[in-house]
């Protein structure tokens, strides 16, 4: 969590750059930013190569950076500036909608980007309302998150490393082995999510049974989220649809900017159909809706929950709980942001706190051979209560 206003800035200021090509656009950022008292907009660079030298001489605590622009675009100031900082100055993509956006944006974000902001709503190609409500808040968790860390604010004494979280404090229930073997895999990931699937789905290799992802992100992202997964790991990686079948053998990640749920196949053997659901939750596709409508018509389900912002997704997990079934959730030191993680551990209802790497190891022998769901594990990185 962020800390209180003011708490450790005192009267210093969250510092932001703004990277756009568009003069409009740096001066329509730099009005909405400076809407918070908090933030401040220390410089605005028109390229890449304009930003890299900002942030040398700025020291800002968070960058938003457009995608497309002339000589060195975005993606390739991205990378840049992670390796230079080794992470610890968040940028911030802030997208169009296009088709070609969203796909360079999915691009950045595995490439090491910490967020993203389109600047377009469902009704028009560019919305500065949407854009304000979204970029704010996200500015102001990176900003504080890198602040904290340092190097900027704490005399460049900042490693960079961990994430700052306690270790959970609640119990992890070890009773919820599957009683068979799984025939559905549900995971719910949020902010960190494109460059966080790959490790988990790489681990887990190809599974007999349906994956459904529920990744929080606006409509064609996920489109171009499911084309760079299935490219990146040579595997079958399809966009959901309505009433379209979760096959076996294949990874769904649901459409972004709805809400969605499963139900058992009246067709397909083994199979799960996506149907239209709704909720009152205010990210999109809802992990929580995924979660409960797993444990309705699936027999042997397991639930993922990874990095994100949040507590999306601790609401499912409780029917999961309710039912005894496993809840496998990314160590909260491994996450890029930790707040969903920690929500599930929290309320208790975790069954399995690991590395992504080792949740992708478990779930391929939970889904392939019944007589290693209960075998031992030899990993010293799961956190037992």
């Amino acid at each position: 969590m962020a800390p209180a206003d003011g708490d450790f800035l005192g009267e210093r200021s969250l510092r932001v750059l703004v990277v756009d090509d568009s003069s409009f656009m740096r001066t329509a950022l730099r009005k909405i930013i400076e809407c918070d008292p908090l933030m401040k907009v220390v410089g605005e660079a028109a390229s890449g190569e304009d930003a890299l030298t900002m942030v040398r001489t700025l020291r800002p605590h968070v960058v938003t950076m457009d995608i497309e622009m002339p000589g060195m675009g975005g993606i390739a100031a991205a990378k840049a500036i992670v390796s230079e900082f080794q992470g610890r100055l968040p940028v911030v993509i802030v997208s169009g909608q296009s088709a070609s956006g969203s796909d360079r944006t999915v691009e950045a974000l595995r490439c090491g980007a910490n967020d993203f902001v389109s600047k377009a709503s469902t009704l028009v190609n560019l919305d500065l309302g949407h854009l304000g409500t979204q970029l704010l808040p996200k500015l102001r968790y990176w900003a504080f998150s890198a602040a904290e860390k340092g190097p900027f604010l704490r005399n460049g004494s900042g490693s960079g490393s961990g994430s700052g979280t306690d270790e959970p404090s609640a119990p992890v229930r070890r009773m919820a082995q599957p009683s068979g073997v799984v025939d559905l895999v549900v995971i719910g990931v949020s902010t960190g999510g494109p460059a966080t699937l790959p490790r988990l789905l790489r681990a887990m290799g190809e599974v007999s049974v349906p994956v459904v992802v529920a990744q929080h992100m606006p409509p064609d992202f996920t489109r171009s989220l499911a084309e760079n997964l299935a490219y990146e790991l040579d595997q079958t990686v399809v966009e959901g649809a309505i009433g379209q079948d979760a096959l076996p053998n294949v990874i769904t990640v649901l459409p972004g900017g709805r809400d969605t749920a499963l139900r058992r196949s009246l067709h397909v053997a083994g199979a799960f159909t996506v149907r239209t659901a709704s909720s009152a939750s205010s990210v999109h596709p809802c992990i929580d809706s995924l979660f409960e409508s797993a444990t309705v018509c699936a027999k042997v389900p397991v639930a993922v929950v990874l990095t994100g912002m949040g507590a999306d997704g601790s609401g499912g997990a409780a029917t999961f709980h309710d039912r005894g079934l496993p809840v496998m959730v990314q160590d909260p030191a491994t996450a890029i942001v930790p707040g969903m993680p920690e929500a599930v551990i929290a309320a208790g209802h975790a069954t399995h706190i690991l590395a992504v790497e080792e949740i992708g190891l478990r779930l391929a022998r939970w889904t392939r051979d019944p007589r290693s769901i209960n075998a031992p594990t030899d990993s010293h990185n799961e956190v037992i209560r």
